[in-house]
C-alpha cells in the first residue's frame, strides 16, 4: 500500500536560484517507494537543473525514515569503515585550509543531514565539538542512543528556528542535493557561520563526464530524494551570493569497495548488479573489500564566510 497521499506532493514553479519560470524537462524518473514519477528540469535562464517535484517536510520525514529501514541505506552499517575513511579525508582537507589561511582552531562545528552520525563521530574523534541535525527520527535515535552523539531531529530547511548559536565550521556530506529551496537554505547556513567560518559541501556533479555517460541511469539522479543538481560553476555562484567565497572546488573520486559498488548497482542498475554478484562469487574476499578511488561524478567544495 502506498502511504503517500496527494497532499504530500508539491511542485516548484520557478528556478530555486534565479527565480525564472522558464524550464525544460530533461528527465522523468519513477520512484518505487513513492509510486510516482518526478520531473527533473533545467532552468531556461541560468541552466540550473532541479526537480520540479518534491515532498512536504512531513512526507519527507516518512520517506527518509523508510529509506533508513530499507533500500541500500539500511546496509550502510556494513560499510561504516568505508564511509569513515571518506569523512576523515574530507575533514582533513578542511583543517588544511584552516591552517593555510591562518584561521583559529575550530571548536563548535555543525554536521547537517548527519544520518546515524558516522560523520559526526569522525568530527568528534578529530577533537571538534559537533552538533548534528537530521530529519529522520529513526536515524536520530541510532545516533543518540547507540552512538552517544549530540544530534537534533529537525527540518534542515528551517535552521533559523534552531537556537544553537554560531559555528566555526559547517559540514554537508551529500545533503545539498536533497534540498529544494537551496537559495534560502544556504542563506540560513551563512547565518549560522562565524566570521571566517568554513563550510564543506559534497554534492553530485550533474555536468561530470560520468553523469553524461550514464544519462538517465546516473546513480545520483534520484527522484523525490535528490532535488537540486549542481555543477562547480552553479555551486560556487550560489555560495558567493550569500557571502561565501570559494577556497577549493574540485572533482572528488569516492573510495569504494567492490561489495559497496555491487550493492549500489543492485538498486540503480539491477542487471549490472546481478553480473557483479555472480562475478564476485569467484573473487577473493580481500579483493572485494579493498578500497579503490572511483570517479562517480561528485564535487567537494570548501568555502569561507565573510560578512562583508
Amino acid at each position: 500500500m502506498n502511504e503517500f497521499r496527494k497532499e504530500d506532493f508539491r511542485q516548484v514553479s520557478v528556478c530555486p536560484i534565479c527565480k525564472s519560470g522558464k524550464q525544460t524537462i530533461k528527465y522523468r524518473k519513477n520512484c518505487e517507494q513513492v509510486k510516482r514519477k518526478a520531473a527533473i528540469v533545467e532552468c531556461g535562464k541560468c541552466r540550473f537543473i532541479y526537480s520540479k517535484d518534491y515532498l512536504t517536510p512531513e512526507a519527507s520525514n516518512r520517506f527518509y525514515g523508510n529509506k533508513y529501514k530499507g533500500s541500500n541505506y539500511s546496509n550502510y552499517h556494513m560499510f561504516r569503515c568505508l564511509k569513515e575513511v571518506h569523512f576523515e579525508r574530507c575533514v582533513n582537507l578542511v583543517q588544511e585550509q584552516c591552517i593555510k589561511h591562518g584561521l583559529r582552531k575550530p571548536a563548535k562545528v555543525l554536521d547537517l543531514g548527519c544520518g546515524e552520525g558516522v560523520s559526526t563521530k569522525v568530527l568528534e574523534k578529530k577533537g571538534l565539538r559537533p552538533i548534528g541535525v537530521e530529519i529522520s527520527s529513526s536515524a536520530v535515535d541510532k545516533a543518540v542512543n547507540m552512538n552517544q552523539l549530540t544530534v537534533i531531529q529537525h527540518d534542515l530547511t528551517k535552521l533559523d528556528l534552531l537556537n544553537i548559536g554560531k559555528f566555526d565550521q559547517v559540514y554537508l556530506f551529500d545533503v545539498l542535493d536533497h534540498v529544494a529551496n537551496v537559495d534560502d537554505f544556504v542563506k540560513q547556513i551563512s547565518n549560522k557561520l562565524n566570521e571566517n567560518g568554513l563550510i564543506f559541501i559534497d554534492v553530485c556533479n550533474i555536468k561530470s563526464i560520468y553523469a553524461h555517460l550514464m544519462g538517465k541511469r546516473y546513480t545520483h539522479l534520484i527522484p523525490w530524494e535528490h532535488l537540486s543538481y549542481f555543477s562547480k560553476k552553479s555551486l560556487s555562484r550560489l555560495l558567493r551570493k550569500h557571502g561565501i567565497e570559494t577556497l577549493s572546488v574540485k572533482n572528488c573520486p569516492r573510495l569504494i569497495s567492490y561489495d559497496f559498488l555491487q550493492m549500489t548497482m543492485m538498486e540503480f542498475n539491477p542487471l549490472i548488479g546481478q553480473v557483479m554478484r555472480l562475478f564476485g562469487m569467484i573473487l577473493p574476499s580481500r579483493f572485494k573489500s579493498k578500497l579503490f578511488p572511483l570517479p562517480v561524478g561528485v564535487i567537494s567544495y570548501i568555502g569561507i564566510y565573510s560578512k562583508a
